[in-house]
């Protein structure tokens, strides 16, 4: 049930790296308690040539208290100083102040995309999609490749599918094997700068 099998994801490394300076998009997927919160950017060079960098997961303390905010703004700012932000996509629920903040500090034209399987199925399919023409590329952030090797393809009744972790209950001690938040991330970003078609809206 795997969703990207390590073969195909291995060989889309790349030792390009972002431009420092260049604006970029970035996915953002926060939580607070027991899943991590995920920092992904995105750099389209062409059409052909999507380059994600390297993700920054935050882990929270998984002792009932939450993540510290100031650590999820010290992530953006540090990634803006880099390359600064001109979309940051996200779904806001619980992090409404944490969105608002990007918008004022950074400038960021901030989305608000829901995690539910209508928008979650156009995720998947427009990332599978780019990954099988051999679009996106990545750093080979072990981060990342962690998360996305851990999501497996679940199947909907519609006959699509979305990306998902495995059914094993948050505080276990297999947390670091369910997690799949930096591609979550990754994945929101990428479909709201793109379309199926693989032409990149101006930005």
């Amino acid at each position: 049930m795997a969703a990207i099998m390590e073969a195909e994801w291995d060989g889309q490394r790349t030792s390009r790296r972002i431009p420092e300076g260049e604006p970029i998009g970035a996915g953002l997927d926060v939580a607070w308690k027991w899943d991590t919160t995920a920092l992904v950017p995105l750099w389209v060079e062409s059409d052909h040539f999507r380059l994600f960098g390297e993700a920054t997961i935050l882990e929270p303390p998984r002792d009932g208290s939450s993540l510290d905010p100031m650590l999820v703004e010290k992530a953006i700012l540090d990634l803006h100083k880099r390359n600064p932000l001109h979309t940051v996509v996200m779904d806001t629920t619980r992090a409404e102040q944490l969105a608002q903040w990007i918008a004022d500090t950074t400038g960021a034209r901030v989305i608000d995309r829901s995690q539910g399987n209508e928008l979650q199925t156009q995720d998947y399919e427009r990332f599978m999609e780019a990954l099988r023409n051999g679009w996106l590329y990545h750093t080979g952030d072990p981060g990342l490749r962690q998360h996305a090797l851990n999501a497996i393809a679940r199947a909907l009744p519609n006959g699509k599918a979305r990306f998902d972790r495995e059914k094993k209950a948050r505080k276990s001690d297999d947390q670091d094997r369910r997690v799949i938040d930096a591609l979550v991330a990754a994945a929101m970003v990428h479909c709201e700068l793109s379309v199926p078609s693989g032409v990149w809206y101006g930005l």
